[in-house]
């Protein structure tokens, strides 16, 4: 059985202080991760799947979700993924013309 969340400003503020903590660590990750997804989107390219479309990006979980959560609908607005991709070409997969494209959240 789980014990319940103890919902006081000092519970509160503690589990705010671990999330900003771990902060430094994640974005390293997501850097990390970054790095390693743009090696392997160069070396396959922009794969187009049946059904799916094209992919044209490959994003981390975490930082999808973070992003998620501070703006939210953000990934379904293709100007905000435009900019996103931009600001962080490896996360982008190399574009071929299709109508249909897809994020792939690994």
């Amino acid at each position: 059985m789980v014990a319940p969340l103890n919902n006081t400003p000092d519970e509160v503020r503690k589990l705010w202080n671990i999330a900003d903590a771990m902060l430094p660590h994640e974005k390293n990750d997501i850097i990390e991760r970054g790095n390693k997804i743009g090696k392997e989107l160069q070396d396959q390219g922009s794969l187009r799947i049946d059904g799916v479309g094209q992919m044209i990006a490959k994003i981390p979980l975490a930082l999808y979700i973070r992003w998620q959560q501070e703006f939210p609908g953000c990934w379904q607005d293709k100007e905000f993924v435009e900019s996103f991709l931009k600001d962080n070409p490896q996360f982008s997969a190399v574009k071929r013309t299709d109508t249909r494209n897809s994020i792939i959240v690994p």
